[in-house]
């Protein structure tokens, strides 16, 4: 029984399958934006739910502190803060689980970053001897990382990958913000980031939106990954360029991703 509703599951034997989709697909995530395609889409989380849940949250456990402890109206009220948790965490997936599917249903290959979530959510606090700065800022982006979901998005990745037949490659993180994903350039650098959203290499001057760049260098990583592997180990995902993948095929298609990234994502 899942948050007071019944349910139940069926499981049965699953043949391998073949993925009906032969393409790749790069996919950044962020916490201004939930995440970013290689191709210049946008996927955007319910905030602004998220948000009205919360803000109903913290006014009832404001009403929960100034109620009489262990009396009936107190066991009636974490009731309903309970539900709200409940409603948030439904929403949530209700997101995630739509989100998966159609990438997972449009793509044979989705290449995402290997985060190291749980360092990357760690309190800044410090200790008496030596306190931590910002401490206010690190806790509320915390709080925004978590709330998104990261890891709850690749778990239901993996398996709905492995349910089509396709791939699900986690590669590091390292500079895919930072590096030009020109095939012919690659330069990379801290001043290639403008700013928060835009890109613009020093090198060769090419300019986007900084996430969707990221995603690209994150769908070059795990393309590079399928150089090293043999055809039959594709399972059903063939280069649309070649038909198997070469370092020439790949970037072939960085070149028609970097081509191809939508006007409405580039930096004015």
């Amino acid at each position: 029984m899942v948050a007071g509703k019944p349910h139940c599951t069926y499981r049965g034997l699953r043949l391998p399958a073949v993925h009906p989709s032969k393409t790749a697909i790069g996919v950044d995530v962020g916490v201004a934006q939930f995440a970013t395609l290689s191709d210049g889409t946008p996927m955007l989380a319910p905030i602004e739910k998220y948000t009205a849940i919360s803000t109903q949250l913290a006014a009832q456990q404001r009403r929960l502190a100034r109620m009489k402890k262990r009396s009936a109206n107190m066991t009636k009220q974490n009731v309903r803060i309970g539900q709200l948790h409940q409603h948030r965490t439904r929403v949530r997936h209700d997101f995630l689980h739509k989100t998966s599917t159609q990438l997972c249903k449009s793509h044979a290959l989705v290449v995402i970053e290997d985060l190291k979530i749980s360092a990357m959510t760690r309190s800044a606090k410090g200790t008496l001897e030596a306190p931590g700065t910002h401490v206010a800022q690190k806790t509320g982006l915390n709080r925004s990382i978590l709330m998104q979901a990261w890891g709850e998005l690749q778990r239901q990745l993996t398996y709905k990958q492995g349910w089509l037949g396709g791939w699900l490659l986690a590669v590091p993180p390292h500079h895919t913000s930072q590096t030009c994903p020109v095939p012919t350039c690659g330069f990379v650098s801290a001043e290639n980031r403008k700013t928060q959203a835009a890109f613009v290499c020093q090198s060769c001057g090419y300019a986007n939106n900084a996430d969707t760049v990221g995603a690209i260098n994150i769908l070059n990583k795990g393309l590079k990954i399928f150089e090293k592997k043999q055809p039959q180990d594709f399972a059903g995902l063939a280069c649309p360029v070649s038909g198997h993948w070469t370092a020439s095929s790949r970037n072939q298609l960085i070149a028609q991703a970097v081509a191809c990234a939508p006007e409405e994502s580039r930096p004015l």
